[in-house]
């Protein structure tokens, strides 16, 4: 940028106008001098368009070289363009794609807030319905145990009742087997007492032996008193079946009162 200011200050230069020659000569100079001055001006002039020459082949060199490196970035800048445009499109499809997915994942998260917050509700829900249970399991385990001690002293009263009812029960066979006993002992007295009647009736029907030859047949004596002595013992088992008897029915009458 420098060299092409200081070229176009040259060209400047080169293309500035002569001096008049009226101007030398009515400033008093002589011819020779202004032809001087003039050749001057013109070498001047001369070299001075010279090196703008050189300076111009630089320049084009320069733009020549700027130019080849201007097109070479431009191809660079267009392929680049080229490339940023296909990055930027699949950055573009990356951004919508996650532009989707953020959208999905924000509907995802109000769901989860929208779940949440329904499992929350429910939680407690569920912890009023527990709280619920846990009073009336309580209340329940009150009325059992309650229930439990009611049935036990019912229980105990019942156990009291069916020993008594068994101790009455023992004692009632005990009198039983007392009053069987006695009438046992009253069987072998009343036996005893015939037994020794027995005795005395035979020994009243015994009659001496001299006595009976001399008045009757022995055999006829002898059946006649095994004659008395069955009837005796007929009539002494049947009054003691009648006492037995008469007994068990006062034993009876006894219980049932």
């Amino acid at each position: 940028i420098l060299q092409i200011c200081l070229c176009l200050h040259s060209a400047q230069a080169l293309i500035s106008p002569f001096p008049p020659l009226e101007y030398s000569l009515l400033d008093g100079v002589g011819d020779d001098e202004a032809i001087l001055n003039l050749q001057e001006h013109l070498r001047r002039r001369i070299e001075e368009r010279h090196r703008l020459n050189m300076l111009v082949q630089e320049q084009q060199e320069f733009l020549r070289k700027f130019t080849f490196e201007l097109v070479s970035d431009y191809d660079s800048t267009i392929s680049n363009h080229d490339d940023l445009s296909k990055e930027n499109e699949q950055q573009t499809k990356t951004v919508r794609h996650l532009q989707t997915r953020i959208k999905l994942l924000e509907k995802s998260q109000n769901d989860l807030y929208k779940t949440a917050n329904q499992i929350e509700r429910e939680n407690k829900v569920l912890k009023t319905q527990i709280d619920e249970r846990n009073i009336e399991i309580k209340s329940l385990k009150s009325e059992r145990r309650k229930d439990k001690n009611d049935f036990e002293n019912k229980m105990k009263v019942k156990l009291n009742e069916i020993e008594q009812h068994y101790i009455n029960d023992i004692k009632n066979k005990e009198n039983q087997m007392r009053e069987l006993e006695r009438q046992h002992d009253d069987k072998l007295n009343i036996i005893r007492s015939m037994a020794a009647s027995n005795n005395i009736t035979n020994e009243q029907f015994l009659i001496p032996v001299n006595s009976a030859s001399s008045h009757t047949n022995p055999e006829i004596l002898t059946e006649h008193v095994y004659q008395n002595q069955n009837q005796n013992q007929q009539q002494q088992y049947h009054r003691v079946e009648m006492i037995i008897s008469h007994n068990n029915n006062n034993n009876n009458n006894n219980n049932n009162n």
